[in-house]
Order: C-alpha cells, then sequence, then structure tokens
C-alpha cells in the first residue's frame, strides 16, 4: 500500500497549481457545479463548446489538493476534446482508478498512486462528473 505521503507528489502538486493560474473564461456556453457529498469538495466547470468538441475549458474548486490536482490537469487533458469522448472520460476514469484498467488521459500516470486510497477516487472523478453534466446540460 502507498503512503499517504505519496500522494501528494511535485506531479500532483503542479497540477494543483495550474488549477490556480486559470481565468475564467470570458462566454461559456456550458456549466455546471458538483460537490461531492462525502467530503465536501466543490467543482463548479466553465465550458465553450463549438463544432461539437471542447474549444476551451476553465473551473474553480473549493477542496482538498487532489481535486484540485485533477482539475488542473483535466483543463489540459480535457480541452480539444470531442464531445463524444468526453462523455466516456468518467466510466474510464472509475475503471482506471478502481478495476486496474489503464489511465485514459495522456500523462496522467501521476494519479497511479491514488488507486490505493478509494476515498479520494471521488476527488479525482468529480471535475470529470462536472464536465459530463456541462455537456448534457448544454445538449
Amino acid at each position: 500500500m502507498t503512503n499517504i505521503m505519496n500522494l501528494y507528489h511535485e506531479e500532483i502538486l503542479t497540477f494543483a497549481r495550474q488549477l490556480r493560474d486559470a481565468a475564467p473564461l470570458a462566454s461559456p456556453n456550458a456549466t455546471a457545479t458538483l460537490v461531492n457529498p462525502t467530503c465536501g469538495d466543490q467543482v463548479m466547470v466553465e465550458l465553450e463548446i463549438s463544432d461539437l468538441k471542447i474549444k476551451a475549458i476553465s473551473a474553480k474548486v473549493k477542496g482538498c489538493a487532489i481535486c484540485e490536482a485533477s482539475t488542473g490537469f483535466a483543463l489540459g487533458a480535457l480541452e480539444g476534446m470531442t464531445i463524444e469522448e468526453a462523455k466516456d472520460i468518467p466510466l474510464q476514469i472509475s475503471n482506471f482508478l478502481e478495476a486496474g484498467g489503464d489511465m485514459p488521459l495522456e500523462n496522467g500516470q501521476a494519479f497511479e498512486a491514488i488507486k490505493d486510497f478509494k476515498s479520494r477516487h471521488s476527488c479525482i472523478r468529480l471535475v470529470y462528473e462536472a464536465t459530463l453534466k456541462a455537456i448534457m446540460t448544454k445538449e
């Protein structure tokens, strides 16, 4: 089992800083906010969707460093993705965390150590679920 202190390695902290540097979108056309009922983390996602693609994404988080890191990572990973691809990501992330699947997003191996901490899985998934909710609200 991974030591909990190993969760907060430099790459995770870098992703969290990327979120803090993100600016809100000037004209989002899809937004959603989700709250994790078990820990209180909150993610608000703004999307600019055009031509069935995520052209731009921004987010705000009130929550733990793992939620911030997952969201900061997602900003780069989801931008440019088609809506159909993005809809599949929450399930793929769950498979990665819980079923031993591969990380579906390039350069997301930093989250491998979190697999051992089930209570933190929802912190990672929250941004992807909020993105899906924003997409579904727009459609």
